[in-house]
């Protein structure tokens, strides 16, 4: 075989050995992607859980919703809420869950007031009068079902944790004095 043609030869092998590493990779690094991956799915950094209710720009977004409660049967909301446009809080019904996941018994939220939220700032419930929550099987460590009715927004309902009130973020936090009975909800 003349020089000229053992040179191409030796090319087009490192050429098509060039292709293959290349390919191999481009295969490798693509590997991971898709449509379901990790990467592609909400997280929520903190304990609670996340809604978003109503049209999308009059949105209400409730973020890191949860119960936190010191001692069985009684408790707190905790959530920050966001909203597109003006909306009211207006109550909470609900009902616990019990260790083995079965239906407890019903909540009942007491609401000092409904809870105004302005359009485009965050409201922290636990940074005014708070929302106490009453049930025989509520306690720490357990779930519970949350529906949160909203003026404009309307209703959603959420199964939600019930964390300890004994967490270093929640030490600050006391009840206030109870509100009179006729803001009072039962679900």
């Amino acid at each position: 075989m003349p020089p000229s043609v053992q040179s191409a030869t030796r090319l087009r092998r490192l050429a098509k050995a060039g292709a293959a590493i290349i390919l191999s990779a481009a295969l490798t690094v693509t590997a991971g992607c898709g449509f379901d991956v990790q990467t592609n799915k909400p997280y929520t950094p903190g304990e609670g859980v996340n809604a978003d209710i109503g049209p999308r720009q009059g949105a209400v977004a409730v973020r890191n919703l949860l119960i936190a409660s010191k001692e069985p049967g009684t408790g707190f909301v905790s959530a920050s809420l966001t909203a597109g446009h003006n909306d009211t809080l207006q109550r909470i019904t609900g009902r616990a869950f019990k260790a083995d996941g079965s239906a407890g018994t019903p909540l009942t939220a007491t609401l000092p007031a409904p809870v105004a939220i302005t359009a485009g700032s965050l409201l922290v419930l636990t940074d005014q009068q708070l929302i106490t929550i009453t049930g025989a099987d509520l306690a720490p460590g357990l779930d519970a079902e949350l529906t949160l009715t909203f003026a404009t927004a309307g209703e959603t309902t959420i199964r939600v944790p019930v964390v300890t009130a004994d967490d270093p973020q929640f030490e600050t936090i006391s009840p206030s004095p109870s509100p009179s009975p006729s803001a009072s909800a039962t679900g």
